[in-house]
């Protein structure tokens, strides 16, 4: 497996960020085979959030790339809690 790019995602993953993320995120796909999203930071985070990091899931099967999501903040697991998806640590793709 290459060497993961890492990309953290600010404090605020709330929805009024989420388009200027979503941005950030495609970018970072796209200018690396191998992404890691480092969660550790987030502070605020909403079913936006959640969404977003699926569809990144699905981009990166898509087109073969490996994507994980490592070191989910409480908030970040709250958002995903609250989404009925507690499992998140699981939320990976390997080409």
């Amino acid at each position: 497996m290459p060497d993961p790019h890492v990309f953290r995602p600010p404090a605020d993953c709330s929805l009024r960020e989420i388009r200027r993320l979503k941005d950030e995120i495609e970018a970072a796909l796209k200018a690396a085979e191998a992404l890691t999203i480092d969660c550790g930071t987030v502070e605020r985070a909403d079913l936006s959030f959640v969404q977003l990091l699926h569809a990144a899931h699905r981009t990166a099967r898509r087109d073969a790339k490996v994507l994980h999501v490592a070191n989910l903040s409480l908030a970040a697991r709250s958002a995903f809690a609250r989404a009925g998806l507690p499992d998140a640590d699981r939320l990976s793709a390997t080409a």
